[in-house]
């Protein structure tokens, strides 16, 4: 990593606050920028109460507010996003629970200072949801199986081998069962639970981002005249061209594509079925109606249309790890979080929530408690864990 610090002074912590190296550690910590500031404090102790002093203001959400242009703040935020999406293999599992490692991204302020966005009138009583159970991440096949870390890159080659990298490193695995009989495809299932997602790439080299609460089934191999993925949940899906057709089935959906990418959300707890087109093109079976899309397009629940180009982000946004918001609702959000880490919270609509809204990017850690502390923050409302493991959000007194 280049010395983007060689040559700037920083005498106070709004030093600190206002670059951007800074605010990419804090947002998505690493080990080469754990490193690079370490570092930067065995070369100037002078500097460490100032960086402690950034972090904690940083940390409880008290940034200053000078305005970025438009273009800074989307310049800013496409470094951050290409950053945490680059190296997110090599994400520290030692230090990452020393500093919260969620927060919200309002790229609207310099150093991505939160917002408040709600009326004093919008007064709520509480919402509580829990508990958070965390499980991990497994691959099994004709009756074995094998755990894997949040966020691992799992690979299946041509011939078999499996490759799993977690945290930066690689390692093959003894696992896969051989086909016997080349005509009978053995089944893999992957299994991701709430609160967690990974990667897999599948034998013909096409990639698969499976969000919270998903399970795939696929063959070691793919026999026959076209290649057939199983899926219960969400995936984000880049299929590889070879000739044959590729289809993702869940229980009522069907999509036929030969290479593209697009977002595909069939979970069985949900009443909502729908593909997102990135790139390519696809067919979308579903009740006995065939649907066409092109790029950008979107089908839900048998309705055919186009999104903008911050619509589709906020489709495909959890693949890099976060949830897109504007001018989201506060139950809605707690929604979402909540299908995410597999967390039903009771009291959100009773609660005045309607009225109190939120704008940016919503980081998705391992752990919900530091996204909730987060959404507490820029909704000037309070977060407490119970006893019993339960989390609950009210009113600032």
């Amino acid at each position: 990593m280049p010395d983007l610090t060689a040559e700037k002074k920083y005498l106070h912590d709004t030093d600190f606050l206002s670059d951007e190296l800074f605010i990419e550690w804090r947002l998505a910590r690493t080990d080469e920028l754990d490193a690079h500031w370490a570092d930067f404090v065995c070369h100037n102790p002078a500097c460490a109460d100032a960086l402690n002093e950034a972090v904690r203001k940083f940390a409880a959400v008290r940034l200053n507010e000078r305005r970025l242009t438009t273009l800074q703040s989307e310049k800013l935020w496409r470094g951050i996003a290409h950053t945490c999406n680059a190296r997110l293999s090599r994400r520290r599992t030692i230090m990452r629970r020393l500093v919260a490692a969620a927060c919200v991204a309002v790229v609207a302020v310099v150093s991505v200072a939160l917002i408040r966005e709600y009326s004093a009138r919008n007064v709520f009583t509480g919402v509580v949801g829990g508990p958070f159970v965390a499980n991990d991440v497994y691959l099994s096949a004709d009756n074995q199986a094998i755990q894997i870390g949040n966020n691992a890159e799992i690979a299946f080659a041509a011939d078999g081998t499996i490759s799993i990298i977690e945290d930066g490193i690689e390692q093959k695995v003894d696992f896969a069962i051989e086909q016997t009989d080349s005509s009978v495809p053995v089944i893999h299932k992957l299994v991701v639970p709430h609160g967690r997602r990974s990667t897999l790439t599948l034998s013909d080299g096409s990639r698969i981002v499976l969000n919270a609460g998903t399970e795939l089934e696929f063959p070691l191999r793919f026999v026959g005249e076209k290649r057939v993925v199983h899926v219960s949940g969400e995936i984000f899906i880049d299929v590889v061209a070879d000739g044959r057709p590729f289809e993702v089935h869940s229980s009522d959906m069907i999509v036929r594509v030969t290479g593209t990418s697009f977002n595909f959300s069939a979970y069985p707890n949900s009443s909502e079925r729908s593909v997102v087109l990135v790139s390519g093109g696809v067919e979308v079976l579903y009740d006995g109606v065939l649907a066409v899309l092109s790029p950008s397009g979107r089908f839900q629940n048998g309705s055919v249309s186009r999104l903008g180009a911050s619509e589709l982000e906020r489709y495909v946004s959890w693949v890099r790890g976060y949830m897109v918001l504007d001018n989201t609702p506060m139950h809605e959000i707690l929604d979402a979080v909540g299908a995410y880490y597999g967390i039903e919270f009771r009291g959100r609509t009773e609660s005045r929530l309607s009225g109190i809204t939120c704008s940016g990017r919503l980081i998705l850690s391992d752990d919900p408690e530091d996204v909730l502390r987060s959404v507490c923050l820029i909704t000037g409302t309070e977060f407490e864990r119970t006893a019993d493991d339960e989390y609950r959000i009210t009113i600032k007194k």
